[in-house]
């Protein structure tokens, strides 16, 4: 019997979980953007701009979905240069379309985690989905994420900072983040602003995004499922079908490179395409000793896409 990790017969939807406008720093309007991101597919834009919460509940219709929400910045105030200034990026995903959400302040002493901790947890009890943002941008270490609670997700890709030359992939922080107890789910986003045109090597749309699984396009189903997590994160991959069977964690996959399952322990798998070959589908036994395990798959053209850690225990 098939136990899925990803729902089966759902609706995809593809979801932009961290872009700017020029309600804060962005070069486009919330209505261009929607404009172009459905026309390369996307159905559901989560407009973070900075600092302040917005509504753009007049954008949602039958094929598009607008998530308010906005992008909290907890920085490191007592560095003057901005170049090497640590800072901590949360975006705050409200869970319903309702307009009176009002963002939290005063924000948090950087280097006072039990604060940033609070700020979180009052995030939650607002209504708030609360998702940390590109730790490499963020020049955080391993020590800046332990002990940080209340988190929803994090970004496990980062589309605009890759496009700036810092390595937007954060696998890493995120097992950092699961090894320390925080049953966690992943996204990878653009992080757009838009400040070169679509056709420009450096734009920095359409790179990250999520595929929700879910019945309908409307804020309380696409809401639950993103609680449920019932999507996949990805640069270009599709997964296809996730689920456990004989107590096999198996996968399929648009064509790839590489799958790989990953774990809280050194019990790991890599099932890799020889030659000019590329593979479709992977299989990775449990041995009842693993908290989690997630799987990533390397595209043909080198891309990823990234499960959400699932729990075993």
């Amino acid at each position: 019997m098939k136990k899925y990790l990803l729902p089966e017969n759902k609706n995809n939807y593809k979801a932009n979980l961290h872009c700017h406008s020029t309600f804060s720093d962005g070069k486009l309007t919330p209505e261009q953007l929607k404009e172009k991101y459905m026309e390369h597919g996307y159905s559901i834009i989560a407009f973070s701009d900075h600092d302040r919460f917005h509504s753009h509940n007049e954008l949602t219709d039958e094929n598009f979905l607008a998530l308010n929400s906005y992008e909290a910045d907890i920085s490191e105030n007592s560095e003057p240069d901005s170049h090497i200034r640590r800072c901590y990026h949360l975006c705050c995903f409200a869970k319903t379309d309702g307009k009176d959400y009002k963002e939290i302040e005063p924000r948090p002493d950087y280097n006072d985690k039990d604060a940033i901790n609070a700020f979180i947890k009052a995030l939650n009890e607002k209504g708030f989905l609360v998702q940390y943002n590109h730790p490499n941008w963020s020049l955080q270490t391993a020590e800046d994420l332990r002990g940080i609670k209340g988190l929803w997700g994090t970004e496990i890709f980062n589309f605009s900072a890759t496009i700036d030359g810092i390595d937007g992939n954060q696998g890493f922080m995120y097992d950092i983040l699961l090894r320390d107890g925080n049953r966690i789910f992943c996204t990878a986003t653009d992080d757009n602003h838009n400040a070169y045109p679509f056709d420009h090597e450096q734009n920095d749309s359409f790179g990250g995004y999520i595929v929700i699984r879910a019945d309908r396009l409307d804020y309380p189903t696409i809401i639950s499922a993103l609680e449920n997590g019932d999507f996949y994160s990805s640069s270009g991959p599709e997964i296809k079908e996730l689920y456990i069977e004989d107590n096999k964690v198996k996968i399929s996959c648009s064509p790839a490179r590489h799958i790989r399952f990953t774990t809280d322990g050194r019990t790991a798998k890599s099932v890799n395409a020889v030659g000019d070959k590329f593979i479709e589908y992977g299989e990775f036994e449990l041995n009842g000793k693993c908290a989690y395990v997630r799987v990533q798959v390397t595209g043909t053209d080198g891309t990823l896409a990234h499960s959400n850690a699932y729990w075993l225990k």
